[in-house]
């Protein structure tokens, strides 16, 4: 997908500054992922789509919609990881905001900007979930590099900005995963 995403984007792929920190370009970035570590996923129910408008809720039950049919051919389970990562996305990238126009980017050929609104319900999400993925022996920086993962494999399935704002979002995800930077963007 990504050849596709520069095809349709126009983009080079090149090193450059995004949010005043230095990115190495796509291919050094995904040589630098421990794909083994990334490839060992625990086994669990997979849903595939878990974000929170794929969840409703009536008292204290939960439901879960728009279950995807399969994690990679396999219709009997997948990767708790993604589920995870899918979840941050959805903590860091509302759709609601995205909707709203509410993100932003500003590029030129040496730096980009990404900035989007974050809900202050989802910052305290976001730190909540961390504190819980650690507590129950999960390892939230394989968790942030694939949420990075995910916004690189869907930035060309969506619209100019929004396919730009993902790309480089994906890509500082990633980098500050890898750099055990507090920060996640």
């Amino acid at each position: 997908r990504k050849n596709l995403f520069f095809k349709i984007n126009k983009i080079k792929n090149k090193s450059k500054y995004v949010n005043q920190t230095y990115l190495p370009n796509i291919t050094q970035l995904l040589k630098m992922i421990d794909w083994k570590n990334i490839c060992e996923g625990i086994p669990s129910n997979y849903h595939g789509d878990l974000h929170f408008e794929n969840i409703l809720s009536n008292k204290n039950k939960f439901y879960l919609l728009d279950w995807r049919q399969d994690f990679s051919n396999n219709l009997k389970f997948g990767d708790i990881y993604y589920d995870f990562a899918k979840l941050l996305h959805g903590m860091i990238v509302s759709h609601k905001i995205v909707h709203e126009n509410k993100f932003k980017i500003i590029s030129d050929d040496k730096e980009t900007i990404v900035k989007i609104k974050l809900n202050k319900n989802n910052i305290a999400l976001t730190k909540i979930f961390k504190e819980w993925i650690i507590t129950n022996g999960y390892d939230y920086k394989k968790t942030r590099i694939i949420c990075g993962l995910i916004y690189l494999n869907i930035s060309s399935l969506h619209h100019y900005p929004y396919s730009i704002f993902l790309f480089y979002l994906g890509k500082l995800v990633i980098y500050n995963a890898l750099n055990n930077k507090k920060k996640i963007f």
